[in-house]
C-alpha cells in the first residue's frame, strides 16, 4: 500500500468525495426548461507552522455547472428496466480557472500516487490510463457510507497489512493515524480512510520493482479513456463539467456518443464483487445500496446506479429469483401458522419452508465464495456469469413454486393435494420430483386422519380437510345413514371414490358396533402404517391398497355376522314377508275373517283394542302361534288417519316394530313402504275375498231362487260380472305373488348372501322394496294407472254392496211368495183366492218389480263401467315401460273378451 502525506492531500480526498457523494442526485426537470442548480464546496485547509504557530486558513470553491439527471428503475418479475436519462443543461457560462475542479482533483492526486514509482513517459501514461480506471470504479458507487466510525476503518487498513505480512507499512500507518485524526481542519476522516482502503484493495500490483513495468489491472471492465497531452488549463477550466470530462478523457466512441444524442451519457464502473455482494442481499429481498424496494408496492427491488447493459440484463434476471423468494415469503406470512388454514396448508407452508432453507443455504455458499472483505481473503471465484449457472436450478424452483402458491391460495384438505397432485404429473421430471417431494409432505395429515379412521373410527378434523365429514348433532339411530357422509369434493384426486366409500364404511362400522350393537371388542390392529409413497403411487406399490381392503373385509364381515346371528336379521326379513306382505296365507284369511264385522264399520267407529284383540285370537289359531316370541312380540296394529266416508278397511293395517341395529336396516321410512305395499295387498286381498263371499252366498240359496224366473235372470247377469271380477282379481293376485314377490324376494335373498357390508343390505333391502313398489304401480311414473286400478276396485266394492241388497230382496220376495203359497189353501172359496192372488199381484208390482227393475239397471251400469275400466288399464299397462307389467295386460285379455 502507498502512503501519501496526509496534508497534501487532504484537500484533493475531501473534495473528490464530496464530489462523488453528489454524484447521484436527481434533479428536477421542468418541461420548459432546465433547471440548473449550482453547488459550492468550500473546503478549509489548516496548516501548521513549527516557527511562529501561525495557522492559514486556505478556502477553495469549487462551483460547476453538473448534468441534470432523472433516474427510474422498475423491476418486475419478468423483468427489470433501468432508463438514466441525463439532459444537457443549457446556459452554461464560463467561469475563472479553478485548480480545485474534480478533474484537476483526479489529476493532482494520480500525479502524487505516481510520483512513488519513478515511471518513466511512457509507463506513466499507461499508468494514469490504468488507475483512472480504478478510481472512477471506485466512484461510481456509495462503497464507503457504511461506517462512521473512523479507528474500525483505520482497524481495518492495518489489519490488512498485518495478514499481507507489511508490519512495518502499519506500524507507519498507526503514526501517521494519530496525527490525522488530529487534524479537525478535515471533517470526512471516515470516508477518506474508507476511500484509501479500498483503493489499495483494488490495485496492488505497484508495490514492487519487479510489477512495475507491467500495469495491467486484475479486471478490466471498459478500457479507459486515454488522456490528452495536449489540453491546457485553459480548455479544461472555460468548459463546462461535462466539456471538461470529454476534453479530458477524450475518445473516438464517446465524441460519436455525444454528437449523435446531443447529450452526455457516462457509463459508471461497479466493482463486480461489490455487486455480487449486494445480489446476495437482494436475493433475499434486501435493501441494499444498489438495489432497494419499491416505495411505491415494497415488493419489487429497484435499481439505484446505472449500469453496463450486459450487466444490467444478468442482474434483471438475477433479481427475478429475489421478487419470487419475496412471493412466498409473503404466502409463508400469510398461511404458516395460521390456525384457520388448516393442517394440509401448514405442511404445505412447512415445505415451502423447507424449500427456503435450502435457497438460504446457496446464498450462504456463494457469499462464503466471495470471501471476507475484512479479512483480506476476497476472491474472484464467483463472477457474474458463473452466478448464472448457480441460479439457474434454484430460479427455476422459485418459479414453480410460485406457480403452486397461487394455485392452492384459500384451499385446504383433499382439494389442495388434489390441486398439487395434478402438478406432480408435469411434463419435466425435475419439477415432478419437486412438486412429488412437497406432496408426500402435505399428506401426512390426510393419511394419519386415514389411519386413526379405519382403527378407531376417531375424526378430529377441526377445519374440515378430511374427506370423511361428521355430524355430532344427529342421533344415534341414524348413525349409520346421516351421521357420516363423504365429502366428494375433498377427495384427494390420487384416490377413488371406491377407496373413499370403503374408508368410510370401516370407521363407520367401527362406529356402529361400539355405539349400536355395543361391542366393544377391536377387530383388528394396524400394525403396519403404509408409507405415503404407498398411498400417492398406487400402481406401483399396493401397501396402502391393501391395507383399506383388508380392514374393510374385517370390519365389515365382523358386523354382518353380528347382526345374522346376534340380533337373527334374516328371521324379521322373513317375518315382513309373513305378515306385512301376506305371505302366511291361512294367517291373512283367517284375521279377514275374524275382522270383517269390525272393518266394515265406519273408520272413527273402530275400537283399537278390540283389534289388538282380534290380532292375538287370529295369531293363536293359525300357523303363526309357533314363531319365535321375538318376532309375535313385534307384530302389531295401526290404524292409518281416516279420510271422510274411510271404512275399517280402508285404515286397518298390520305394523312390525324395530329397535336397535335392526332400526338402522328397517328404518321409519323403510317401514312406512313396507306398510304402503301392505295397503295395496291387503286391498287386493279384499277384493278377493268379496268376490268370493258372493259367490258362495249365492251358491247356498240357488236352488231357491230359480223358483223366481224374473229375479234368476238378475243374478244370472249379477253371475257374470262376478266372474269377470274375480277373474280380474285372481290375475293381479297371481301376478303379484309369483312374478312380483316371490321373484323379489329370491333375488333379495341372494344380494343378502352377497352383501359384503352394511350398505349392500340396506341396499338390497331398498331394492327389493322398489322392484315391488313399481311393479304394484306404486310408483310415480303409474298414477293413472293405480288410478284406474282403484276405481276398479271402487266397483268391485260396489257389486258387492248392490247383490247384497238384491240378494236380500230376492230373498224376501222367496219368503212372500212362500207365504202366498201357504195362506192358499184348498178350503178357501173362489172369491177369497182371487181376492188374495191381486193383493199379491198388487205387492209384487207396487214394491217388488220396481226394485228388479232398478237392480236390472244398475247392474247394467256396474257392468258397462267396469268394461270401460278394465279396457282402460289394459290400454295404459301395454304403453307401460315395465316388462312385466305389459305382459300383465295380456294375462287380463288373454281371450280378447275386451277387445
Amino acid at each position: 500500500m502507498t502512503l501519501v502525506n496526509l496534508d497534501e492531500t487532504d484537500s484533493i480526498s475531501s473534495s473528490i468525495l464530496a464530489k462523488k457523494r453528489k454524484i447521484w442526485n436527481c434533479w428536477n426537470y421542468d418541461k420548459d426548461e432546465y433547471v440548473k442548480e449550482e453547488s459550492s464546496d468550500q473546503d478549509t485547509d489548516e496548516e501548521s507552522d513549527s516557527d511562529n504557530g501561525n495557522k492559514e486558513n486556505v478556502e477553495y470553491n469549487d462551483t460547476a455547472s453538473r448534468l441534470g439527471e432523472l433516474g427510474q428503475f422498475v423491476v418486475s418479475e419478468e423483468c427489470i428496466r433501468c432508463d438514466l436519462k441525463m439532459y444537457k443543461p443549457t446556459n452554461i457560462s464560463s467561469k475563472s480557472p479553478n485548480p480545485n475542479n474534480i478533474e484537476q482533483l483526479i489529476f493532482r492526486l494520480l500525479s502524487k500516487i505516481a510520483s512513488t514509482y519513478n515511471l518513466n513517459e511512457n509507463l506513466k501514461q499507461q499508468f494514469f490510463n490504468d488507475q483512472y480506471t480504478l478510481v472512477a470504479k471506485l466512484f461510481s458507487y456509495d462503497a464507503y457510507s457504511s461506517s462512521e466510525d473512523t479507528l474500525e476503518v483505520a482497524e481495518r487498513i492495518k489489519k490488512k497489512l498485518v495478514s499481507q505480512k507489511k508490519t512495518n507499512l502499519a506500524l507507519t500507518f498507526q503514526e501517521l493515524e494519530t496525527k490525522f485524526i488530529k487534524l479537525k481542519i478535515l471533517k470526512n476522516h471516515t470516508a477518506i480512510l474508507e476511500f484509501f482502503l479500498a483503493y489499495y484493495s483494488e490495485q496492488n500490483k505497484y508495490d514492487s520493482v519487479s510489477n512495475k513495468n507491467s500495469l495491467a489491472l486484475n479486471s478490466r471492465l471498459f478500457d479507459a479513456p486515454k488522456i490528452n497531452d495536449q489540453v491546457q488549463n485553459n480548455v479544461i477550466e472555460g468548459s463546462t463539467s461535462s466539456q471538461k470530462i470529454y476534453n479530458l478523457f477524450k475518445n473516438d466512441s464517446t465524441a460519436d456518443l455525444i454528437r449523435d444524442n446531443q447529450r452526455l451519457k457516462p457509463t459508471l464502473i461497479l466493482n463486480e464483487t461489490y455487486i455480487l455482494r449486494e445480489l446476495i442481499y437482494a436475493l433475499q429481498g434486501v435493501d441494499g445500496k444498489i438495489f432497494q424496494k419499491d416505495p411505491k408496492d415494497m415488493q419489487t427491488m429497484i435499481l439505484k446506479v446505472e449500469m453496463e447493459k450486459p450487466v444490467r440484463m444478468m442482474v434483471m434476471r438475477y433479481l427475478e429469483s429475489g421478487w419470487f423468494y419475496g412471493r412466498l415469503r409473503r404466502f409463508l406470512a400469510t398461511y404458516n401458522n395460521n390456525p384457520s388454514a388448516g393442517l394440509v396448508l401448514q405442511a404445505f407452508c412447512a415445505y415451502i419452508s423447507t424449500e427456503l432453507k435450502e435457497y438460504h443455504r446457496l446464498l450462504a455458499v456463494l457469499e462464503s465464495q466471495l470471501g471476507d472483505k475484512d479479512e483480506g481473503t476476497e476472491c474472484s471465484n464467483i463472477t457474474l456469469r458463473r452466478l448464472s449457472v448457480w441460479l439457474e436450478q434454484p430460479l427455476e424452483r422459485l418459479k414453480f413454486l410460485n406457480i403452486i402458491c397461487d394455485a392452492v391460495k384459500d384451499k385446504k384438505g383433499g382439494i389442495l393435494l388434489s390441486t398439487i397432485f395434478t402438478y406432480s404429473k408435469y411434463g419435466d421430471a425435475n419439477k415432478a420430483a419437486l412438486v412429488k417431494s412437497g406432496l408426500a409432505k402435505c399428506a401426512i395429515p390426510i393419511r394419519d386422519m386415514i389411519i386413526e379412521w379405519i382403527c378407531d373410527g376417531q375424526i378430529r378434523d377441526i377445519h374440515e380437510e378430511f374427506f370423511v365429514a361428521f355430524n355430532n348433532s344427529i342421533p344415534n339411530e341414524r348413525l349409520w345413514h346421516d351421521k357420516y357422509n363423504l365429502r366428494i369434493s375433498q377427495i384427494p384426486s390420487f384416490l377413488s371414490e371406491d377407496q373413499a366409500k370403503k374408508i368410510l364404511i370401516i370407521g363407520k362400522s367401527i362406529n356402529f358396533l361400539r355405539v349400536i350393537c355395543n361391542e366393544q371388542k377391536q377387530i383388528k390392529a394396524v400394525t403396519n402404517i403404509p408409507s405415503i409413497e404407498s398411498m400417492l403411487e398406487q400402481k406401483t406399490d399396493t401397501q396402502f391398497q391393501d391395507l383399506i381392503d383388508q380392514a374393510y373385509i374385517d370390519t365389515s364381515s365382523y358386523l354382518i355376522e353380528i347382526l345374522l346371528k346376534k340380533y337373527k336379521l334374516l328371521d324379521h326379513f322373513n317375518s315382513l314377508r309373513k305378515y306385512l306382505l301376506l305371505g302366511q296365507g291361512d294367517f291373512i284369511r283367517h284375521l279377514m275373517d275374524l275382522m270383517e264385522s269390525e272393518l266394515n264399520k265406519k273408520a272413527q267407529e273402530l275400537m283399537f283394542p278390540n283389534l289388538q284383540r282380534l290380532l292375538d285370537k287370529a295369531v293363536t289359531e293359525t300357523n303363526a302361534q309357533f314363531e319365535p316370541s321375538y318376532i309375535i312380540s313385534r307384530l302389531d296394529v295401526r290404524l292409518l288417519p281416516p279420510s271422510p266416508n274411510d271404512m275399517g278397511w280402508d285404515v286397518f293395517s298390520l305394523d312390525y316394530t324395530m329397535d336397535g341395529p335392526l332400526k338402522t336396516v328397517f328404518n321409519s321410512t323403510i317401514i312406512q313402504r313396507y306398510l304402503r305395499i301392505f295397503n295395496f295387498l291387503w286391498r287386493v286381498k279384499r277384493m278377493e275375498y268379496i268376490t268370493c263371499s258372493l259367490w258362495s252366498s249365492y251358491k247356498s240359496d240357488a236352488e231357491k231362487l230359480r223358483k223366481m224366473p224374473e229375479i234368476y235372470e238378475i243374478i244370472h247377469q249379477s253371475n257374470i260380472i262376478r266372474s269377470e271380477m274375480i277373474r280380474l282379481v285372481q290375475n293381479l293376485n297371481f301376478y303379484i305373488m309369483f312374478e312380483v314377490l316371490e321373484v323379489s324376494w329370491k333375488n333379495l335373498c341372494e344380494q343378502l348372501d352377497n352383501s359384503k357390508d352394511m350398505d349392500d343390505v340396506i341396499s338390497a333391502n331398498e331394492q327389493f322394496l322398489n322392484t315391488i313398489i313399481t311393479q304394484l304401480l306404486l310408483d310415480e311414473n303409474s298414477k293413472e294407472i293405480a288410478k284406474e286400478l282403484r276405481t276398479i276396485f271402487d266397483l268391485i266394492v260396489k257389486m258387492s254392496d248392490l247383490s247384497e241388497q238384491f240378494h236380500k230382496i230376492a230373498l224376501s220376495e222367496y219368503e212372500a211368495r212362500k207365504e202366498f203359497k201357504e195362506k192358499c189353501t184348498d178350503d178357501m172359496d173362489e172369491d177369497q183366492k182371487t181376492a188374495l192372488d191381486n193383493m199379491e199381484r198388487k205387492r209384487y208390482h207396487g214394491e217388488v218389480k220396481p226394485k228388479i227393475r232398478n237392480a236390472k239397471h244398475q247392474l247394467q251400469l256396474l257392468k258397462n263401467s267396469f268394461s270401460e275400466m278394465v279396457k282402460n288399464l289394459l290400454e295404459a299397462l301395454k304403453n307401460h315401460p315395465n316388462e312385466s307389467l305389459r305382459f300383465l295386460s295380456f294375462r287380463f285379455n288373454f281371450n280378447e273378451y275386451y277387445y
